[in-house]
C-alpha cells in the first residue's frame, strides 16, 4: 500500500491533469501541505493503506482465536470425601483388613461366640427386630465379615471415620461401646452371627 506521488503544481489549472503512478523504485512519500494545491492525497489509496495498518493489528488476534478444538481434560476422580481407601470403606478401620470365611459354618465356634453375644451384645442388640441398635439378622448381606469384625474390635475409631457408621448413629442415636473383645471372641462372636443369618451371601466368603 502507498501514496501516490503527485507532480506539484503551480496554481489550479482548468482541468486536473491525469497522473501516473511512480516507477516503483523511485516512489516515495510526500507530505500533504496544509495548502491546497501544494499537494494531493488519493482517498481510496488512503483507505487501503489504513486497512492494511489495521490488518497487521488484528490479524495476530484472530489467529490466537483458532486452533483446533480440544475436548476437556479427563476429570480425575476425587479422593473420598472420608480420606479412607476403598478397602476401608468396604471392610472397616481396625485391625482386621480381610477375612476369608469357610463355607461351613463352626458350630463350636458359634456356641462359643453365643456366650459372649449373651454377655456382651444382647443388651443392644436382636437379629429380628429394632433394639437399642440394628438387627443382626441380615447384617452379613449388607457388611464384609472384616467389617463387622472391625466395629467389634475398633468401634471408636469406626464411628469417628466411617461414613456408614456415622449414618448409622445418627440413625440409631447410640454408639456402640469398646467392649474390649480379642480377636478370637470377635471372631467366635461372628461365627454366632453367621449361624443366625436369615439370608446371608457373604457366608461362604
Amino acid at each position: 500500500m502507498y501514496f501516490l506521488a503527485l507532480h506539484t503544481i503551480k496554481g489550479m489549472p482548468d482541468k486536473p491533469r491525469a497522473t501516473r503512478p511512480l516507477p516503483l523504485a523511485n516512489r516515495r512519500l510526500l507530505p500533504c501541505s496544509s495548502t491546497f494545491g501544494s499537494g494531493l492525497l488519493n482517498a481510496s489509496t488512503t483507505m487501503r493503506y489504513f486497512i492494511f495498518l489495521l490488518s497487521l493489528a488484528v490479524f495476530p488476534a484472530l489467529m490466537g482465536c483458532g486452533g483446533t478444538e480440544s475436548g476437556p481434560a479427563p476429570a480425575t476422580p476425587p479422593p473420598p470425601a472420608s480420606g479412607l481407601s476403598s478397602t476401608q470403606l468396604e471392610n472397616g478401620v481396625g485391625p482386621i483388613s480381610t477375612l476369608e470365611l469357610t463355607p461351613a459354618i463352626d458350630a463350636a465356634l458359634a456356641a462359643q461366640g453365643e456366650e459372649i453375644f449373651t454377655t456382651k451384645c444382647s443388651a443392644c442388640h436382636k437379629f429380628d427386630i429394632r433394639y437399642v441398635g440394628p438387627p443382626l439378622g441380615e447384617v452379613l448381606a449388607t457388611r464384609s465379615p472384616a467389617f463387622v469384625m472391625n466395629m467389634m474390635l475398633n468401634p471408636a475409631e469406626m464411628l469417628e471415620k466411617h461414613p456408614e457408621v456415622k449414618a448409622m448413629l445418627a440413625q440409631f442415636a447410640t454408639p456402640m461401646p469398646n467392649q474390649n473383645l480379642t480377636q478370637d471372641d470377635a471372631r467366635a462372636v461372628l461365627e454366632y452371627i453367621r449361624a443366625h443369618q436369615n439370608s446371608a451371601p457373604n457366608s461362604a466368603e
